[in-house]
């Protein structure tokens, strides 16, 4: 009985004094000691409570993806293989660009537009600078596989600078990974802050006004065995660190409904796609299913976010974007692929985009990118074909005469073949550069193909795999052909004064 009575007595106690700590501690953080002691303990207890590190295989294949202004946002994608709450994306000013930046005058049109975008986007922002994007979630089940997907797209940020961003869910996070945008373009004019802020972050003031990059651009990496494809990427990204995305030309796995297979794409082009943005282009082999019948792309069209379309139901089919002064279209080639009774009028919509997209860009360049090519080649399996134009060639090469396309890339054939410029259908230096890209994955043609009468340049490496370099300068593309080795093969220019 006593002992029950000497445990009542320290209960009321101790609540005593949690009512009058409390109500010190209230009267405390009205004084200015008070407020300084409470920030200084909410300091120490933020460095005690860090977040715990991400384990092996609860997060699968980070991914930048490329939005339709690379100067002022990024979409940054990744997969899990069981539901994460509360996902997120966190952002910062890389290596210290945060102190230079403030050293830098900042434009009152430009503290407004932050401020603007900061509400909208509401981002949660904290004492070490870091930014906080929630992500959406999606749940893709196909192949008896099931993949949590999750989105976030950063806006407001800053042309011509160098961020990094990590994923995370609850408590956790992962590895911090590099994001750098491009300039601001031809779309937006540059200000003398924009010149202050890229020597600052970079060193180099003669950026801002070149706006020079570099971009890799692969062919079909559809393959039987993807160890090949994995070595191809992962040594062109070697060898050119300084890219500023990369381009995967379409088919980019044999079958669109082996799960299998796009792990094995993912899994090669990491870390390249960590750091740097994605441009999916949809090719045929990505409409098949396990039985190789056609059917909707629904995992290509599922596994990225690309810019979006007017056409909603055509989203991630064909898109644009910006970089720099440089604006690329991707197109969509597998019209065959879809229901008959859709063609035309999928068509017809590709078609009145493309045109209103070409005619309201005001970017100096205009890049084409399309998995199908405009010209059809004769081969040694089908005797009675002759070299001429395909469909996609009359969809949609008028359109490229008619706005001023610069370039036009494609893929499909799994060889390299360089065209020169072509307009109205036949040779016209007033016209686009044509260029198939070649092969990267281990489905080769060698000895398929036969010549055309617009071929220019013929690779003498048939059966070898390849990747393009994009060079960008002032006034003019240079487009470059290598092996995986390093050798280069061909290197074409198109000139713009």
């Amino acid at each position: 009985m006593n002992e029950r009575k000497t445990w009542q007595r320290w209960v009321v106690y101790v609540l005593g004094m949690v009512v009058v700590v409390a109500a010190l501690g209230g009267l405390a953080l009205q004084t200015t000691w008070g407020q300084v002691l409470a920030a200084k303990a909410g300091k120490y207890t933020r460095v005690l409570a860090a977040y715990v590190p991400i384990g092996d295989g609860e997060v699968r294949f980070i991914r930048q993806l490329i939005t339709a202004d690379s100067s002022t946002s990024r979409t940054i994608m990744w997969e899990s293989v069981k539901p994460e709450a509360s996902p997120v994306v966190e952002y910062r000013l890389k290596d210290g660009a945060a102190a230079k930046q403030t050293a830098t005058k900042q434009t009152a049109e430009r503290q407004t537009a932050a401020k603007q975008t900061e509400a909208a986007t509401k981002p949660q922002e904290s004492d070490s600078g870091v930014k906080r994007v929630a992500a959406t979630e999606s749940v893709l089940t196909d192949d008896d596989v099931t993949r949590y997907l999750y989105t976030a797209t950063l806006t407001g940020l800053t042309p011509r600078t160098t961020y990094e961003y990590r994923v995370g869910y609850e408590n956790k996070r992962g590895d911090w990974h590099p994001l750098t945008t491009a300039g601001s373009g031809a779309n937006k004019v540059a200000t003398t802050d924009d010149a202050a802020n890229t020597s600052a972050t970079t060193g180099d003031a003669k950026a801002a006004k070149s706006e020079d990059f570099t971009a890799l651009i692969f062919p079909d990496s559809q393959s039987a065995d993807y160890r090949g494809w994995d070595a191809l990427a992962k040594e062109a990204y070697k060898r050119n660190p300084t890219a500023a995305f990369f381009i995967n030309m379409g088919d980019l796995v044999d079958n669109g409904e082996d799960a299998s297979q796009w792990d094995a794409w993912f899994t090669a082009v990491e870390p390249m796609i960590e750091d740097i943005p994605f441009v999916g282009v949809m090719g045929n082999h990505e409409t098949y299913n396990l039985q190789w019948q056609v059917r909707e792309p629904k995992v290509y069209l599922s596994l990225f976010d690309f810019p979006a379309v007017p056409q909603r139901e055509d989203n991630n089919r064909y898109y644009s974007f910006d970089y720099n002064d440089v604006h690329f279209v991707v197109l969509d080639t597998q019209l065959a692929e879809r229901p008959e009774a859709e063609r035309a009028q999928a068509l017809a919509r590709e078609e009145a985009w493309l045109r209103q997209d070409l005619a309201t860009t005001k970017a100096r360049w205009k890049v084409v990118l399309m998995h199908k090519d405009t010209l059809r080649y004769p081969n040694t399996k089908r005797l009675d074909t002759v070299p001429g134009i395909t469909d996609m060639g009359y969809a949609f090469m008028p359109i490229f005469d008619a706005y001023h396309v610069d370039a036009v890339v494609s893929a499909h054939y799994h060889m390299y073949r360089r065209r020169g410029h072509i307009k109205d259908f036949k040779r016209d230096e007033s016209g686009p550069l044509y260029i198939i890209s070649g092969v990267a994955g281990d489905v080769r043609y060698a000895t398929l193909w036969k010549s055309h009468p617009l071929d220019t340049f013929v690779s003498p490496y048939p059966a070898e795999a390849n990747y393009i370099m994009l060079t960008k300068t002032d006034d003019r593309l240079t487009f470059e052909a290598y092996l995986p080795n390093g050798t280069k093969f061909d290197e074409v220019q198109v000139n713009k004064q």
